[in-house]
């Protein structure tokens, strides 16, 4: 990654979104890595997996933080936080918990990677669809629209929210279709989230329904 000068950098609060799936349960790999390409606590910022199905936010190799139960071998979103002296992660929309105290971390802009860490650290053994990196702590309103984006842009199911457009408008409601939250997807069109999406069907295996706007092609910006 080149320049880095625009990521949020020292103790400064960010929030990450990333895509991506992994081909292999044992590869350990990461999906964003910067910081210093030399020796030193806290001065990196890292997210990504550990073996089997662990995600992991990490700092150095003693300050990680790390929970079970994400990966798998189908395509995720997961996401993290760091602000007010505290990480978090989630995925596919879902707060995860423990947290991991920052207030120490320092990342630095020496170096930066997609699809790997920043000290020669395993690559991401996968595929890697989108990764958006913000300066600042997103609200949970502004977090639950992007989750909604990457949600209907990448075929994947919100298990614990609404899904809402740009403007904060619901779009599908968890309660109004309370019993029917199973592989969800859908097409539409969000200018202010830049999402045109013509074509979709869930990620998931054993999907049965794909739908697109007239036809379905190879690929949606082929629609």
């Amino acid at each position: 990654l080149s320049p880095l000068t625009g990521l949020p950098g020292g103790n400064a609060a960010r929030t990450v979104f990333a895509v991506a799936v992994a081909y292999n349960w044992y590869s350990s790999g990461w999906i964003l890595g910067y910081g210093s390409n030399w020796p030193g606590d806290y001065t990196d910022f890292e997210i990504g997996k550990q073996s089997w199905d662990v995600l992991a936010l990490k700092a150095d190799i003693q300050n990680e933080l790390t929970i079970g139960s994400v990966w798998s071998l189908t395509p995720r979103f997961v996401a993290a936080t760091m602000g007010s002296g505290i990480g978090t992660l989630y995925a596919n929309g879902r707060t995860l918990s423990p947290t991991i105290d920052t207030s120490t971390w320092s990342t630095a802009r020496t170096v930066g990677y997609l699809g790997k860490g920043v000290r020669n650290d395993d690559s991401w053994g996968g595929e890697i669809g989108e990764v958006i990196l913000y300066t600042g702590m997103l609200t949970a309103a502004q977090m639950q629209r992007v989750n909604s984006y990457l949600a209907v842009k990448w075929g994947m199911t919100l298990t614990t929210t609404d899904y809402v457009a740009s403007d904060g408008s619901v779009v599908w409601s968890q309660t109004g279709n309370a019993g029917y939250t199973n592989d969800i997807a859908g097409i539409g069109r969000d200018d202010g989230s830049g999402l045109n999406q013509k074509q979709s069907a869930s990620v998931n295996a054993g999907n049965v329904l794909t739908v697109g706007l007239g036809t379905i092609t190879t690929t949606n910006a082929a629609n």
